[in-house]
């Protein structure tokens, strides 16, 4: 097996009769040593284990070399609307900080994807105070007051601005902002400061400062904040309350999805019922925790019941589908409808005239009665094939309330997730911000600016010595600063290995979360199986969980870094791939469109079929202790022999986990709302529905990391339920360790020893 990233297997004993007539494909035979996870073990795929250490040191030492030779401050130099890098181009050399002309903009829902849409200009320092121009109210003897309060972009000259007139069309134009907030410096950027004195009426508080700066009567701090609550509506109020962008992303989703007219004030509403019951919201999120461990028990009494009910009313659904449907499509034969040819464009209309159509009904009617016909048939095949699947279901509750250290033990592999990604994120970073800056004359054969060493426009040039060759003329023999020529920043010259360290960090990201993902299935095997093959259950070992822990790192790691290595690459090449179809979107290219869509395809289905073989192979080693291949070849030769209970299984697992998961989430919710609507909290909210659907979305969230478990088991113990199904034949020499449940439903049982 060198081949396979593993020696040969040192621990399994083969009979002669084995090694004269191998047979894979034939049912197991009796091993009567065999009693469970074997305990004696060897190192599995060793080679597979160095290689993944030897990698792990180069992913280190690109670590190093990044965090030695990149600076994130690169990376978070603010840029401007035209282009310009604050504190590094030569306009703005000065000016190393950021402000936006109306940041409110900023907090649209596709601003990470298209940016910030407002006006953005590099200045000196962030304004020190709030500013509002009002034309209206503008004169002449202010005009150079409120001209050194302007923020304007690089290219304005502000001698220029000598009337309210001519600061006002600046205005509209908007190359100056109409008005600013006093701010701090937040990573280079100006970010308003948080008034805590009282609720902030953004505009009309500046324009009663600027009517104050105009010689208007002086209003205490107590009066302008009185002012203020008069003047604001109860949006504002409650914007001044919660100070943060949540109820502009709230009100840009709300827009997206509805029409309504009091989208602002209802987006504003969800938020501050957010706030307002957000100890409720953890309550019920925390009390999921519990309820889901009380539905993982009592699914070995409800599995029965849930699935059967679930399948029937399937049925019932898809019957009533195709009378219905019939009954639709003979009505429309019987009296046709004229169908109008110019049908208005909207939705409902096309809708509405589709389904006028006999053709409509009779391809529904088609489907639904293929579809109903199928079910039947699979139902009627596997009919016990699905009795044993939610016999085993119930096994699998029998075994996770048996060792309930399981449940909780997936957090163990989050938090090692968390890490890998958060380490090659920061690797990223780091190795994004290697090189040397190149930056390039531009505008200067279109402006007035001369440089007197010989600079010429495409130069590679230093912003620093064009700052201090390169200037315009002025009308007073003296020389300003280059406006509309700069030396502008071009790129970054990164050394040609950064990009083979990109690489190597791309796989280590996709190799460290599938290497935990693996670590974590293994164990859990473990864990399972020694429960299954304890005849006596009451001897479970307490320390099981933990005994699979050391187990599996002490003689499986090369196994887990040789199979995560092989999901690792396949989710590369299908990141690839998005990557490319993103690329040739913008091509209309038919022929490379069904090439690269029949790989995605591919290779989805390459990656499924490889993650339900790793997780048997896994499964197979916490058993015997075999290398990857071995282990590999074993769970698909056992699996391959009875294929129609594995797809029995798979699909009502599926279900039931899903159906349980919806329940619990339904439930919850459910609670919440009743909470929410009585007046035993007493607390007042504006929209009940709001912490029903955010209990309902954590706790499916937790539902899930519960049932994943669950799910491991289920595999786990359908695994061993085979083997002992091929390899026992309930006699007292091999007798059957499943449950008796499992052995009334085979018509089998065990004989008793006298």
């Amino acid at each position: 097996m060198g081949l396979c990233c593993g020696g040969a297997d040192r621990v399994v004993k083969h009979s002669q009769e084995d090694v004269k007539h191998p047979a894979e494909s034939e049912p197991l035979k009796h091993d009567p040593d065999f009693k469970g996870p074997l305990s004696k073990r060897s190192c599995t795929d060793l080679p597979c284990l160095f290689l993944f250490i030897a990698f792990l040191g180069a992913w280190g030492y690109v670590a190093y070399y990044a965090a030695h030779h990149g600076d994130l401050n690169r990376l978070l130099v603010p840029i401007d609307s035209d282009g310009r890098k604050c504190g590094i181009d030569s306009e703005v050399r000065d000016e190393p900080y950021l402000v936006f002309f109306n940041i409110t903009e900023c907090a649209k829902i596709d601003v990470p994807i298209s940016g910030c849409p407002t006006t953005q200009v590099c200045v000196k320092e962030c304004p020190t105070e709030d500013f509002y121009f009002d034309s209206r109210i503008c004169t002449a003897n202010v005009v150079s007051q409120v001209r050194s309060k302007l923020i304007c972009k690089t290219n304005v000259n502000k001698n220029e601005l000598k009337t309210c007139n001519i600061i006002q069309q600046y205005i509209e134009a908007g190359r100056c902002a109409q008005f600013m907030q006093k701010s701090t410096s937040l990573a280079n950027r100006c970010i308003s400061n948080i008034d805590k004195q009282c609720p902030r009426v953004f505009q009309k508080q500046l324009q009663q400062q600027m009517e104050q700066m105009l010689g208007h009567k002086q209003q205490s701090a107590a009066e302008q904040c009185q002012k203020q609550q008069e003047i604001g509506n109860i949006l504002q109020e409650k914007l001044g309350k919660l100070q943060s962008f949540l109820a502009k992303y709230v009100n840009n989703l709300i827009s997206v999805l509805t029409q309504g007219k009091m989208v602002h004030q209802t987006s504003q509403m969800i938020v501050e019922d957010i706030l307002e019951s957000w100890p409720m919201i953890l309550a019920f999120v925390g009390f999921s925790v519990l309820a889901s461990l009380i539905l993982i028990t009592m699914l070995r009494w409800i599995a029965k019941p849930l699935v059967w009910i679930s399948i029937i009313g399937v049925i019932a659904a898809l019957s009533y589908g195709v009378y219905y449907s019939y009954r639709e499509y003979r009505a429309i034969i019987a009296n046709p409808v004229v169908s109008h040819v110019n049908v208005s464009p909207n939705l409902s209309s096309l809708v509405n005239a589709w389904f006028k159509s006999d053709q409509t009904w009779l391809i529904i009617l088609i489907v639904l009665s293929v579809l109903l016909i199928v079910l039947l048939l699979v139902v009627l095949v596997l009919r016990k094939r699905i009795v044993i699947a939610i016999a085993l279901i119930k096994e699998g509750s029998k075994a996770v309330s048996a060792c309930y250290s399981t449940v909780f033990f997936p957090l163990v592999p989050w938090v090692l997730q968390a890490g890998v990604i958060v380490f090659s994120i920061l690797v990223l970073l780091f190795l994004a911000s290697i090189g040397d800056p190149v930056y390039q004359i531009s505008g200067l054969n279109s402006s007035s600016c001369v440089c007197t060493n010989g600079y010429k426009d495409g130069d590679f040039c230093d912003p620093a010595i064009f700052n201090e060759k390169c200037s315009i003329m002025t009308n007073t023999d003296g020389t300003a600063r280059c406006l509309d020529a700069a030396c502008h920043f071009m790129e970054v010259n990164t050394p040609k290995i950064v990009g083979y360290f990109h690489a190597l960090n791309v796989l280590g990201f996709f190799w460290g979360i599938c290497f935990v993902s693996a670590f974590s299935e293994m164990v859990l095997a473990f864990t399972f199986a020694t429960w299954y093959w304890t005849k006596q259950k009451s001897r479970v070992p307490f320390f099981v969980l933990t005994r699979g822990i050391m187990l599996t790192l002490f003689y499986h790691l090369g196994t887990l870094a040789f199979g995560s290595l092989i999901i690792a690459i396949c989710k590369i090449i299908r990141a690839f791939l998005e990557y490319l179809d993103h690329k040739l979107k913008r091509y209309d290219n038919g022929v490379t469109r069904a090439i690269l869509c029949c790989c995605r395809c591919f290779f989805w289905c390459l990656e499924t079929f490889l993650k339900f073989l790793n997780q048997n192979a896994y499964i197979m080693c916490a058993i015997y202790g075999k290398n990857f291949c071995s282990s590999a070849k074993d769970a698909f030769s056992l699996l391959t022999r009875n294929v129609l209970r594995v797809i029995a299984l798979d699909k009502v697992t599926g279900f039931l986990f899903f159906l349980s998961k919806l329940l619990l989430a339904c439930g919850m919710a459910a609670i919440t709302y009743t909470f929410a609507e009585s007046s035993i909290l007493k607390i007042s909210l504006n929209y009940p529905f709001v912490p029903a659907v955010l209990v309902f979305i954590g706790t499916f969230i937790i539902a899930s990391i519960f049932f994943s478990v669950y799910s491991v088991a289920v595999d786990t113990l359908f695994l061993c339920f085979l083997e002992d199904s091929e390899r026992n034949d309930g006699s007292a020499e091999r007798p059957f360790f499943m449950s008796k449940g499992l052995l009334k439903i085979l018509g089998k049982k065990n004989t008793r020893v006298q």
